[in-house]
């Protein structure tokens, strides 16, 4: 496994930014909330913010990335051109990995089928 290619990241302030502010398609359960726009590219990108707050320590945090970065980038996900910004909710905090990979899934998912041409956006569920 190589390192992941910095084409395929966000990875400014000006990049995370401008999902956060412009955000056309979210999408969200009790463990994550992913924002996306399109950028104009033929592939995605994915930029995360998991917080102290929300994920715990240094260790945890970065089991998170990885396994969010391997969902991202495995065959079964199709991308299609947009900035997508993964954000951990409070509920990410114990679960194991199988559940969190279904989550991705899903959401990756339904985030493709919104912003797919005729995709409608799919109203973000409130916190649990």
């Amino acid at each position: 496994m190589g390192a992941y290619p910095p084409e395929f990241r966000l990875k400014n302030r000006r990049e995370f930014d401008a999902v956060f502010k412009g955000a056309s398609h979210k999408q969200g359960n009790r463990e994550f909330l992913m924002l996306a726009i399109p950028n104009g590219h033929v592939h995605s990108r994915i930029g995360m913010v998991v917080s102290k707050r929300t994920a715990g320590n240094a260790v945890c945090r970065n089991r998170i990335k990885r396994q969010v970065r391997e969902i991202f980038r495995s065959g079964s996900i199709q991308h299609r051109g947009l900035d997508i910004v993964v954000v951990t909710r409070p509920g990410v905090v114990g679960v194991d990995k199988s559940r969190l990979a279904d989550c991705l899934q899903g959401l990756f998912g339904r985030l493709q089928g919104a912003a797919s041409p005729g995709g409608q956006q799919t109203v973000v569920p409130p916190r649990a």
